[in-house]
């Protein structure tokens, strides 16, 4: 498959942007996700944020953990977007379904209604959710939009061959 020189650049940058971007969603796993503050009598509100690899809203396994599974094997699928040549076509919409994965539970997470569930004393703690998550659904977002340009240019540059391989012919 023949591809311009701009479509070539457009796909290494946002293979790299996929690496990168899969990278830092393993590290924001560690990050805090929540900040949970109870009041408790005599000393009064107490903090405890609680990070990603703790938070188990949608998964039994901890969101966070299944977050950056998701983003390593983004990093594994946009390394091989780079290399492998005949198998772009697919690993593209695996990039997009690993981020979009990624950002639906980061965005239950911050829907949630964690203060729903009752403290020791039976007192309604206050939520707020920290940095990581929404960094976390941010980068999922753009790791799916990512995959959805790459499956463009790979098939947009399919279509091309395939129409100067029709047009060869057709003079031949």
């Amino acid at each position: 498959m023949d591809e311009d020189e701009g479509t070539r650049t457009a796909r290494n940058w946002l293979s790299s942007g996929v690496i990168v971007s899969g990278l830092a969603l393993a590290l924001l796993t560690f990050t805090p996700w929540l900040k949970i503050t109870h009041f408790v009598e005599f000393l009064g509100p107490v903090a405890r944020d609680v990070d990603g690899s703790h938070v188990y809203g949608l998964t039994a396994f901890g969101d966070g953990r299944l977050a950056a599974a998701l983003g390593i094997i983004a990093v594994v699928l946009g390394l091989a977007q780079l290399r492998l040549a005949s198998l772009r076509r697919f690993l593209a919409p695996g990039i997009a379904i690993m981020g979009f994965v990624t950002s639906g539970i980061a965005l239950y997470d911050a829907l949630y209604d964690w203060g729903s569930q009752a403290g020791h004393l039976g007192q309604r703690p206050d939520v707020d959710i920290a940095i990581g998550l929404w960094l976390t659904l941010a980068l999922g977002l753009s790791l799916g939009i990512a995959g959805l340009l790459l499956t463009g240019l790979s098939r947009g540059t399919q279509k091309s061959a395939e129409s100067i391989r029709e047009k060869a012919e057709g003079w031949a």
